[in-house]
């Protein structure tokens, strides 16, 4: 059986899947913090575990809740400190923008009421682990980019592709793709363009026939590029007058999309990766995110 919950938020969501037969109850993204109501039938007398995605705040809300429950929570350790230090988890997303982008009080709100409380990562994953649990098996796709600790979830048995938020294809909702190392985002999609999946179930958006997989995660290089080749023009234009706040605003104009943190996040990584004056100017400012 399998069950998605949507957490709604500042007029977006987040899924959370679970999937559970006579013995166990898995739950896939920590969501938003919200009552544990929704999952108690699905959890009772059963074995649960909890399979993250990634760390970042609208994924691990119910992560201490459902491990004060029962949950064992599975989850790749180059994500520890999103999971663990939640001060760094705030400044590396968004406290050390908030003076190149409008970081709106409501996000804030959102961010402290819904994060949840930190939690402790009880079963370290890695790319090739087949986790068997119940009548499910899942094999651990990491998938580094949109965070280093990123991973896919594959049921193997049904062919049930889990993505969190590493299948981004031109951006979710009004924003672009967002990935602190662009090099690994570009490999990590090229990757899944190689995986068969009969569904894919992403964090964000509704579920996919996995047909879609190639053109998603073609999608998605081909964004990662157009963002790269604009934060090169951008540099070009400004000289040493360059800063993000301006670099992000062009990027955001020629994708037709909102500038906020997110793509602050994307614009550094192609920074680090250009190796010019200007983008060393840039990035000594700001704190790297993995």
């Amino acid at each position: 059986m399998l069950q998605l919950i949507n957490h709604p938020y500042l007029n977006i969501s987040v899924n959370q899947f679970i999937l559970w037969d006579d013995s166990h109850c898995i739950v896939v993204e920590g969501g938003l913090a919200g009552p544990l109501d929704p999952y108690a039938s699905m959890m009772e007398n059963r074995e649960i575990s909890l399979l993250s995605t990634h760390g970042h705040w609208d994924h691990v809300g119910m992560n201490a809740d459902l491990r004060q429950a029962g949950a064992l929570l599975y989850a790749h350790p180059g994500d520890r400190p999103y999971y663990e230090d939640y001060p760094w988890h705030w400044q590396v997303l968004f406290g050390q923008f908030e003076k190149d982008v409008d970081v709106p009080q409501a996000r804030r709100d959102t961010v402290r009421q819904r994060i949840g409380r930190p939690s402790q990562i009880d079963r370290e994953i890695s790319e090739g682990d087949v986790l068997r649990l119940g009548s499910f098996s899942f094999r651990v796709l990491h998938t580094p980019g949109h965070s280093m600790g990123s991973v896919c979830y594959l049921e193997e048995k049904e062919g049930l592709l889990f993505t969190g938020d590493s299948l981004m294809g031109n951006g979710f909702f009004t924003g672009t793709p967002q990935y602190c190392d662009a090099s690994a985002y570009i490999a990590s999609m090229k990757r899944l363009m190689e995986v068969e999946a009969n569904m894919i179930y992403s964090a964000h958006g509704d579920p996919m026939e996995g047909s879609r997989l190639r053109e998603k995660a073609r999608e998605g290089i081909e964004c990662a590029l157009r963002i790269g080749e604009n934060t090169e023009m951008y540099l070009k234009k400004a000289g040493e007058n360059a800063c993000l706040r301006d670099a992000v605003k062009y990027v955001a104009d020629q994708e037709k999309k909102s500038p906020g943190a997110g793509l602050c996040v994307s614009v550094l990584a192609h920074l680090r990766e250009i190796h010019t004056p200007q983008a060393d100017q840039i990035l000594r400012f700001y704190q790297s995110g993995i």
